[in-house]
């Protein structure tokens, strides 16, 4: 679901030092991140549609944008592996401004993660088959 997974907050200082498409990068990113897998796992360990949960996840940005050292923490592993896995969907990003030679810089990604209810999975469903109606039309 693709508006399942929000960004919450982004801490803002972190961001002051670098490039402001960091946050659009990273915003676009979340809106295609798919979160069907998430949803019926979520719903296995007794979550329920409409509930969110909170993750956070930390990263480091190299000199050459490379992300590493993901790590994130949240209500429980499957949340936690979500997270991870949405920060390495982020494509190489360029060095942030005003960076220091063999230094790396932090940032910390606060996530809302909202699990689908039924009712939008329908919703969802039925947008996904007319979409690929009307391709296979064209």
């Amino acid at each position: 679901m693709k508006k399942g997974l929000l960004i919450f907050t982004l801490l803002i200082s972190n961001f002051v030092y670098s490039q402001n498409d960091y946050v659009d990068i990273i915003t676009q990113t979340a809106k295609n991140h798919d979160q069907r897998e998430l949803d019926s796992l979520a719903k296995t360990i007794g979550y329920k549609g409409g509930e969110s949960v909170k993750v956070y996840v930390l990263f480091k940005v190299n000199e050459k944008g490379e992300i590493f050292d993901i790590r994130a923490r949240g209500p429980h592993k499957i949340f936690e592996e979500e997270g991870i896995k949405l920060v390495k969907e982020i494509p190489k990003l360029d060095p942030p401004k005003n960076f220091e030679t063999g230094k790396s810089m932090s940032f910390a990604l606060p996530l809302k993660m909202v699990i689908e209810t039924d009712s939008e999975k329908k919703k969802r469903i039925k947008k996904e088959q007319r979409a690929k109606e009307k391709k296979k039309n064209n």
